[in-house]
């Protein structure tokens, strides 16, 4: 499972969801949506790059 540490590079993260969409839907599929995979690898690492503060409540409960 791909989790939140910031040491690991966009494109280990890209690997990890390609490895699990591959072991979840097959190589064909994987393939097929590598382009989102990607996208959301980079969504992922620029997350984890900006955490919010521990103290920080979640936008969406106000």
């Amino acid at each position: 499972m791909v989790g939140m540490n910031p040491a690991q590079s966009q494109q280990e993260i890209a690997r990890e969801l390609f490895d699990k969409a591959t072991e979840l839907y097959g190589a064909q599929r994987a393939e097929a949506i590598r382009a989102t995979l990607e996208e959301a690898a980079e969504h992922l690492w620029v997350i984890s790059h900006n955490l919010p503060d521990k103290e920080e409540e979640p936008a969406f409960f106000l």
